[in-house]
């Protein structure tokens, strides 16, 4: 039985560390059983159940981990891998590189994170090779190509990297209201194309 296990698990954690906090990382369906145990850690005596919490997620829809029904990491990462060697050697503005492997695994690792992080933690989500993969939009794919550019614009134009930019000075009033505008590039946008 799960829910005893767990009860003798937080006891014998509580015996062995004399942790300040237990938290308990587990999907969203979950709530239930961590109430209970922790309301049963409180009738038991353990005041230190106070100091138990679960942190819900979100997950990923079709896949049971009971039944079996997942993707390993590892399937993942490899996949990633190939399909982006496959989308560089397809686009003809991708440079020659060092070591195409390695940029389509930092490429592919970065659309994944942000796939997985773009919504929001107790949220539900199907996961999308298409979206990953995406090459416009909030996506990770665009993120690295989109800095890409920007590095290559840097070396074209010889900016280098702003190593003795005083940063003192983005606290000035006008130039945190700059910054805000800039974290919300869809407002920005659809100003754009109302003005235009």
């Amino acid at each position: 039985m799960p829910f005893f296990r767990d009860l003798a698990a937080a006891i014998d954690r509580m015996d062995r560390y004399n942790f300040d906090t237990m938290i308990y990382v587990a999907d969203k369906g979950q709530q239930k059983h961590f109430q209970q145990l922790f309301q049963m850690l409180k009738i038991m005596g353990y005041d230190w159940a106070e100091r138990c919490q679960h942190v819900p997620f979100g997950v990923v829809q079709g896949m049971k981990t009971r039944r079996g029904d997942v993707t390993f990491l590892e399937d993942v990462l490899n996949e990633i891998r190939l399909k982006m060697l496959q989308n560089m050697a397809s686009i003809k503005t991708t440079k020659e590189l060092e070591n195409p492997q390695e940029t389509a695994e930092r490429v592919g690792l970065a659309a994944l994170i942000i796939q997985d992080f773009r919504g929001l933690l107790l949220s539900d989500y199907q996961f999308s090779w298409d979206r990953v993969f995406q090459s416009r939009g909030d996506t990770g794919v665009f993120l690295q190509y989109t800095h890409a550019r920007l590095h290559s614009l840097e070396e074209t134009f010889g900016c280098g990297y702003l190593n003795d930019f005083n940063t003192a000075c983005l606290q000035e009033p006008q130039s945190v209201s700059v910054l805000q505008h800039l974290l919300r590039p869809d407002f920005i946008f659809s100003k754009l194309s109302v003005m235009s």
